[in-house]
């Protein structure tokens, strides 16, 4: 037992110090400017900002986030100057263009404040199928992740969409119509400016003149004509070569299957490989089997047989990825395809799997229109500072109870001591993902050898402070309302903890108590976890018992009785 309390002990220091790091890092290592993550084809700019470029200045303004960067652009005309990747750089924009390019803020860990507390901002989008594309966006958000996403509805005719600042090239992004589409790409051999287009074992001549002409038609590059039910469009015409694109399927036509998440986001090397499964209607089926029959194939150097012309998914008519097609699956009735990319970061690749996870699941949408962006000022910001003093004042209490209690000075700086950790430590959780996870283990490591609960009490309190504080962990923690009012619940059963704590050995047996205490108070907050509304207070709250129990309670017991001994 002696060994548990040295190693618990070193535990909570090396927790504080870690905690003491994460909540260091971003204010040491913050970053201006934003970061470009989309670039339209009709962008003036499209030469100097291109994907992954870093926007520091604009008009010798500095950008400090997507938000300032979204307020310095807009309505810009003529000459602007800018500092891109560190070097200066200049764009001109036409009357009838625009910058159109989406950034997002440097993605640094720290603590986040909700929109109650520390404001955000506001979009007001109008559309003529407000109910629908807001259900379509609401389902984007939660595949982006966007726990604090509000949506509500305005009119008719408009609805509003409220969000954290730093997540704007987020909302950015899920505001896109996504329409997905699967093309095969053909790619025909010109002799005497003569070509022919492969179509479910058919050979369809066509010749080169100022065009392609088929069937006594001429059609340019973009130009759309159908063969065998099927829609082709011309993609390039060179002396050479002609391309097309045939059309396959999209999302109209699939469902993305529940067999996905058995392949998701993969590393293979140096290299990261995400994919989607997506099942096909019939339709669909059909439009596969005739595109990919008696088209020509090829031996990649494995040795392995794929058609010469890949399957070529675009995104709002931009090319997204390309996937090949293999020998075995050409000509054939699939009921499902992968879709499927690599990339050579990790965080492009889900960034990719996720674009595409939630254009498909949620479908497309229909032609909205921000109307207005708006900053959203706090309305509860008052609460930290309540949060604060409430603290303070508890720690103040408990402490003057010790003191009343024990007629010593060393167990209430250990009370103090005690409150200071907790603090601390949750300081870290909402700080950093990391930090919550690593916190999350050493709490359960602890929770299960230590011997004041017996039983089944003892597992089943285990199993739901797991269950409960498990999303901390797995999704960044945003300090709204809800999360302090967990959070303050928490600090009071701390405090009440100090009052009922004994530490005489034959008064130790009340601790055994708090294991059925604690198991009330989860069952509580397990209810309230299903709640969504609630959900952050069970939580916080979770997080608050979980660190209490495991961690802080156990240690002031032990030191409390070295104290009284001298």
């Amino acid at each position: 037992m002696k060994a548990i309390n040295e190693i618990r002990l070193i535990t909570i220091s090396v927790l504080v110090f870690l905690s003491l790091v994460f909540l260091a890092y971003p204010l040491i290592a913050k970053k201006s400017g934003v970061v470009v993550t989309g670039v339209s084809k009709d962008s003036a700019c499209k030469e100097i900002l291109t994907y992954n470029s870093v926007v520091t200045k604009i008009n010798e303004k500095d950008v400090t986030n997507s938000a300032s960067f979204y307020s310095s652009v807009k309505d810009l005309k003529g000459k602007i100057s800018l500092i891109v990747n560190g070097g200066p750089r200049v764009c001109d924009i036409g009357n009838n263009q625009t910058i159109d390019v989406r950034v997002k803020n440097f993605e640094n860990d720290g603590i986040r404040l909700g929109i109650d507390i520390g404001g955000g901002r506001k979009f007001i989008i109008e559309s003529d199928s407000v109910d629908a594309e807001m259900e379509k966006i609401a389902s984007r958000g939660k595949i982006y992740g966007l726990t604090d996403l509000e949506i509500s509805k305005d009119s008719d005719k408009s609805f509003n969409i409220i969000f954290d600042s730093s997540e704007e090239d987020k909302i950015e992004n899920i505001l896109q119509p996504g329409v997905v589409s699967v093309k095969f790409m053909e790619i025909a051999e010109i002799k005497n400016n003569t070509g022919k287009i492969l179509l479910n074992d058919k050979a369809y001549n066509f010749t080169i003149d100022e065009g392609v002409m088929i069937y006594n038609k001429n059609y340019d590059v973009g130009d759309k004509f159908s063969l065998d039910s099927v829609e082709i469009e011309v993609q390039n015409i060179t002396e050479n070569y002609t391309s097309f694109f045939l059309d396959v399927f999209d999302d109209n036509d699939v469902n993305v299957s529940s067999l996905s998440k058995n392949i998701g986001l993969t590393q293979s090397g140096k290299v990261f490989q995400y994919g989607l499964i997506v099942d096909l209607s019939v339709k669909a089926q059909e439009n596969f089997k005739k595109v990919t029959k008696g088209q020509p194939i090829m031996v990649n150097p494995q040795g392995e047989n794929f058609l010469e012309g890949p399957l070529v998914v675009l995104v709002d008519g931009e090319i997204f990825t390309s996937v090949p097609v293999t020998q075995a699956d050409a000509g054939k009735d699939l009921e499902r395809v992968i879709l499927w990319g690599v990339e050579n970061t990790k965080e492009e690749a889900s960034r990719k799997l996720q674009v595409l996870t939630a254009f498909l699941e949620s479908g497309r949408l229909a032609d909205i229109r921000v109307a207005q962006r708006l900053d959203v000022q706090p309305e509860r910001k008052a609460l930290l500072n309540l949060a604060a003093y409430a603290v303070l004042g508890l720690a103040i209490a408990s402490c003057a109870y010790g003191f009343l209690r024990f007629k010593s000075v060393k167990i209430t700086g250990l009370i103090l001591g005690v409150f200071a950790t907790e603090v601390l430590l949750v300081l870290g959780l909402v700080s950093s993902r990391v930090f919550a996870m690593i916190l999350l283990v050493f709490c359960m490591i602890f929770a299960f050898i230590k011997s004041g609960g017996k039983g089944w009490i003892k597992w089943v309190v285990v199993v739901l402070m797991i269950l409960i504080s498990f999303p901390s962990a797995v999704n960044k923690v945003v300090v709204d309302s809800y999360i302090l009012l967990g959070f303050g619940f928490g600090t009071l059963i701390t405090a009440v903890q100090f009052i009922l704590l004994k530490t005489d050995r034959r008064e130790e047996k009340i601790f055994r108590y708090f294991w059925e205490i604690n198991l009330a108070i989860l069952i509580l907050m397990a209810v309230l976890f299903f709640i969504p509304p609630y959900r952050n207070i069970s939580i916080a709250s979770g997080v608050m018992v979980m660190i209490g129990l495991s961690l802080t309670k156990p240690e002031f017991m032990n030191m409390a009785k070295k104290i009284k001994k001298g």
